[in-house]
């Protein structure tokens, strides 16, 4: 609560001078009227938020004012022996309090933690490691929930498929850590193309997959359109593999419940985008899971 030091020194001598308040009322009424419990509250105050030391010393200055109080009285020895034994309790309860606090804030802090992993877990599951864009788990979850959402609005879902042309020709010349760069890169370029509201998402390998939202499939083609230049742009980074990229991208009008039949169909297209010639865009349009229209 009080982070610097000369923030608790103050408060330890306002606690101080609230002991001396009390010990002055308990010296005003007379041994007759019992101030014990007044004690505690100071001390077991200063436990609580000032810590284990200011504890000790709230606890011994509540034992001597109470011995003062009653010394006044007239009670000498007794008043001694008496306000050593309540110094020893107030001193113990201040102690025992900075304890409870200590055990407290290490659950918390260890609790807080244990939250920490678990969340860093959660998010490790969902991200491909390489690239950093979410991994085949996390797109085929947020494909089934589009498509369910696209099933009860009528409008079509729209998805996408890469896959990187002569990608094994860049790990064979310059090396599978040139290739995982080119990965990254090529992830890279794909955040920067597609839209906030996109999902993009590594499918494995040099294969990449998004689940567009909301778009005209004619501005879904110019999305695929420019990140092929993209793609192009980084290939000169590696000549010798003429590297190149195919995207298909499937419109359909009624996505079937399987979520791994979805994703099969923007994957037809990709290969026939590459059958007919690499290096391009190629839109289809689904009207059922099974016929595709041109």
């Amino acid at each position: 609560m009080f982070a610097t030091r000369g923030s608790r020194a103050v408060a330890g001598a306002v606690v101080l001078l609230i002991i001396a308040t009390i010990g002055w009322l308990d010296w005003l009424t007379g041994p007759e009227w019992g101030f014990h419990l007044f004690y505690l509250i100071p001390v077991t105050w200063a436990g609580w938020t000032l810590g284990r030391r200011y504890a000790v010393a709230s606890g011994a200055a509540s034992g001597l004012a109470w011995f003062l109080a009653d010394w006044s009285a007239g009670h000498t020895l007794i008043s001694a022996w008496n306000g050593g034994t309540k110094a020893i309790i107030f001193v113990g309860v201040g102690i025992l309090t900075a304890y409870l606090r200590r055990d407290r804030d290490q659950l918390v802090a260890s609790n807080a933690r244990v939250r920490e992993l678990l969340a860093r877990e959660e998010l490790l599951a969902r991200v491909d490691p390489l690239t950093g864009v979410a991994n085949v788990r996390a797109f085929l979850e947020h494909l089934a929930l589009r498509a369910t959402q696209v099933r009860r609005s009528g409008g079509p879902l729209c998805v996408g498929y890469l896959d990187l042309d002569n990608f094994k020709q860049v790990n064979d010349r310059y090396g599978h850590p040139r290739g995982d760069q080119v990965l990254r890169d090529v992830a890279q370029a794909i955040r920067a193309t597609f839209r906030e509201a996109d999902f993009p998402a590594r499918i494995g390998g040099d294969e990449f997959a998004v689940v567009f939202h909301d778009i005209d499939p004619g501005e879904a083609e110019q999305v695929g359109v420019r990140l092929l230049a993209k793609v192009a742009e980084l290939a000169k980074g590696c000549p010798e593999a003429k590297l190149g990229a195919s995207v298909g991208i499937a419109v359909i009008d009624s996505p079937p419940e399987d979520v791994e039949a979805i994703l099969r169909l923007p994957d037809e297209v990709m290969y026939q985008a590459k059958a007919a010639g690499k290096g391009r865009v190629l839109v289809r349009r689904f009207s059922t899971p099974a016929k595709a229209v041109g």
